[in-house]
C-alpha cells in the first residue's frame, strides 16, 4: 500500500482498518479499545481508538484512526492536561 501518511491526519471506518492493517505496523494494543501504530517509512505515530462504542449495538463503534500529535479538538473530552 503507498505511504499517505505526510498527506492524511485522520481516516474512518473501512478506510482506517484498511490502511492500517496494510501500511502500519502495530506497536501496541490498549486495554481500553485503542491500538497503536507506527509507519516505518516516515516514523509517525498513529492511534486506532473506537469513539462512542459504548453507544453501539456491537459495542465496537466505528473505527476512527489519526496520526499524532492531535489538535486540541481531536482530543476526547477530559484529556487536556492544564497544569492543575
Amino acid at each position: 500500500m503507498t505511504c499517505r501518511c505526510d498527506e492524511i491526519e485522520r481516516l474512518d471506518g473501512d478506510e482506517a482498518e484498511a490502511y492500517a492493517s496494510g501500511h502500519l505496523r502495530l506497536i501496541e494494543r490498549g486495554r481500553d479499545n485503542y491500538e497503536m501504530y507506527q509507519c516505518d517509512r516516515t516514523a509517525s505515530s498513529w492511534i486506532m481508538d473506537f469513539p462512542l462504542r459504548h453507544w453501539a449495538r456491537d459495542h465496537r463503534g466505528r473505527v476512527r484512526l489519526r496520526r499524532e500529535p492531535f489538535d486540541e479538538s481531536a482530543l476526547p473530552i477530559g484529556a487536556l492536561d492544564l497544569g492543575t
